[in-house]
């Protein structure tokens, strides 16, 4: 995997892993604005090397889906799940795409 892809990957985490609940309105809009960023970055780093499609990009959606949901963007509030759970989701997700990119890059000199 690439040093970009893999940097892409760990910002990702970052916004994760990072606890949103005394954030204010402004530090969620940044953040969001940092998914989305990192997220179309990765994207086409990505379709680059032709593993966008599929699993590896219904993975890196539901990482953001869940991501956005922690910072209560999206469709949270209907849901009913909490920003613990959303995270949980997101890092289940994050980690079953960083297993799809590293198997894909496996042997693949970059």
């Amino acid at each position: 995997m690439g040093p970009i892809i893999e940097c892409l990957l760990n910002d990702i985490e970052t916004l994760v892993q990072a606890r949103w609940n005394d954030a204010s309105l402004g530090e969620r809009a940044g953040a969001y604005a940092a998914l989305k960023v990192c997220a179309a970055d990765l994207r086409e780093h990505l379709e680059k090397r032709g593993i966008a499609s599929g699993y590896a990009g219904e993975k890196l959606f539901k990482v953001v889906h869940h991501t956005a949901g922690t910072l209560g963007y999206g469709e949270r509030a209907g849901t009913g799940f909490t920003e613990e759970q959303e995270r949980q989701f997101a890092l289940g997700h994050l980690s079953t795409l960083r297993s799809v990119v590293r198997d894909a890059f496996a042997g693949v000199d970059n």
